[in-house]
């Protein structure tokens, strides 16, 4: 079958989940599949196409088990097909995509299969509310560090924001996103971007990353949730490592890295309490994730009391700051989202200013 034929037949798999019709989805799903598979498989769109529709009409269907073996394998598949590819990811993943978020456009490439790119994908952009408060705060000239980079969505907005006076410095160390983060970059002539695979922490060590599946290639963490995935060894550094290439006051950290945030904090303590310490911290918090990680509210807090950072939620939407009730400490909301009194909200983006 033609990769025209196939997007034909899609077309009528579309119509029938769309129409909740779950088991004539399925029944085209797996004759084509059985029909074309190689060509789909080739066929990076097409392949990331037939995935998500598949899945979603397994689970739909109550057929839990068989969906997540599914997206599971293909996980698994892409992270190893990436994994030794020693030029070119155009065969694997397509052409790297030209997005657009606000006054901005460049290029990524895409992991096939997680929550992530199918975001971008959808035109919606990647933590709308940072990329909001980003597209404020950083100016040409900046120096900007991304700790937890990930494929590269707010290091490359970053980078085109502060231009080539400015710098950004990225650290990922899951080798996969790694892979994807270099080459866009590559892809965007952004030469101010230094990209580094290590992790940040409170000292030199070496540690198991653990990579669930369920998410495709986001949300790995050295904290371990039990989930069905994968683990690399990676290696541990804590930012004061990098101090030769921090040449000029922060103007804006961003750090998402799955709770161990806290070990990050203690290992860049002296740049804290330099002149070159931030002056703006974006800064992921997960009371759940700090907990299996072992840490308490404590820093969060010290960066208040010790540093003299004010702080403010991020509206996930908008970018605009949300301040906490009068008195009610990041220690405080710690306890209330682990004793269940916060709702769905259970993990927010911080902005620390000073």
């Amino acid at each position: 079958m033609t990769p025209d034929a196939i997007r034909s037949v899609f077309a009528d798999i579309e119509k029938a989940v769309h129409a909740s019709r779950y088991d004539d989805a399925l029944a085209q799903i797996e004759s084509l599949n059985a029909a074309a598979g190689d060509v789909i498989r080739a066929t990076p769109d097409l392949d990331s196409w037939l995935v998500s529709a598949w899945r979603l009409a397994l689970i739909e269907s109550g057929r839990y088990g068989e969906a997540a073996e599914l997206f599971d394998s293909r996980v698994a598949e892409e992270r190893a097909l990436i994994a030794a590819s020693t030029s070119s990811l155009v065969p694997i993943l397509g052409q790297a995509k030209r997005v657009r978020y606000a006054d901005m456009s460049f290029s990524l490439f895409l992991f096939r299969h997680d929550i992530l790119s199918n975001r971008i994908l959808a035109g919606g952009g990647w933590e709308q509310g940072i990329s909001e408060y980003l597209a404020q705060v950083v100016r040409p000239g900046d120096l900007v560090i991304d700790i937890g980079a990930n494929i590269g969505w707010h290091t490359i907005a970053a980078a085109v924001r502060v231009g080539p006076t400015g710098r950004v410095i990225a650290f990922e160390p899951e080798p996969v996103a790694f892979r994807l983060l270099v080459d866009s970059v590559r892809e965007n002539g952004l030469t101010w971007v230094e990209a580094s695979p290590m992790a940040i922490g409170a000292a030199e060590e070496v540690v198991s990353l653990h990579r669930p599946y369920v998410a495709g290639n986001a949300q790995h963490s050295i904290v371990d949730q039990g989930l069905s995935g994968d683990t690399v060894t990676i290696a541990v550094a804590p930012l004061t490592a990098f101090s030769d290439q921090i040449d000029r006051r922060i103007r804006l950290l961003k750090m998402d890295i799955e709770g161990a945030e806290v070990q990050a904090l203690i290992g860049m303590e002296p740049i804290l309490s330099g002149p070159y310490a931030p002056e703006v911290m974006i800064i992921e918090f997960s009371p759940r994730l700090l907990a299996l990680a072992g840490a308490g509210p404590e820093w969060f807090d010290a960066l208040t009391t010790r540093f003299g950072y004010g702080y403010a939620v991020l509206s996930a939407d908008t970018g605009t700051q949300v301040h906490l009730d009068p008195g009610q400490s990041l220690g405080t909301l710690y306890h209330r989202v682990l004793a269940g009194q916060t709702g769905s909200d259970t993990q927010f983006d911080v902005v620390f200013m000073r």
